[in-house]
């Protein structure tokens, strides 16, 4: 049972950011799992910034591909599963809806025909600061 549910705003700008170049006709189409890894640095910017503030505990997520049936649009949502330091769950998430034209035409008929698509979003890897002399 979820206590809270947030809406994220701005902490994902990062991942949308990634995303307005598909806006831009100069970018070729992906297929999905490069879509999915595109998201991942965002992803990964949002859970370590929740993590950081010392309050939550990331637990899971996921990254859910819906195509949206008749308007040549994807449904992307991004789901975050935190515990908090009373055990308290707590789910953020973002959606947005993307043009079609961003995956091949290929990826676009692999996602049609099963309607949805879920990636589990890990942990991010924490790396050690550089340090320079």
């Amino acid at each position: 049972m979820f206590t809270k549910v947030i809406a994220i705003g701005s902490a994902l700008l990062a991942v949308t950011v990634t995303y307005a170049l598909f806006r831009r006709k100069r970018v070729s189409p992906i297929l999905l799992h490069e879509l999915a890894d595109r998201y991942s640095e965002g992803s990964d910017k949002v859970i370590l910034d929740e993590m950081e503030r010392g309050e939550l505990t990331f637990i899971s997520g996921r990254l859910i591909f819906d195509y949206v049936l008749d308007s040549r649009k994807i449904a992307v949502k991004t789901e975050f599963y935190f515990q908090n330091i009373k055990g308290e769950w707590i789910k953020k998430m973002h959606e947005e809806v993307l043009s079609s034209r961003v995956l091949t035409k290929e990826a676009i008929s692999e996602l049609a025909d099963v309607q949805r698509v879920v990636f589990e979003i890990e942990a991010p890897k924490k790396t050690a600061p550089i340090v320079a002399y």
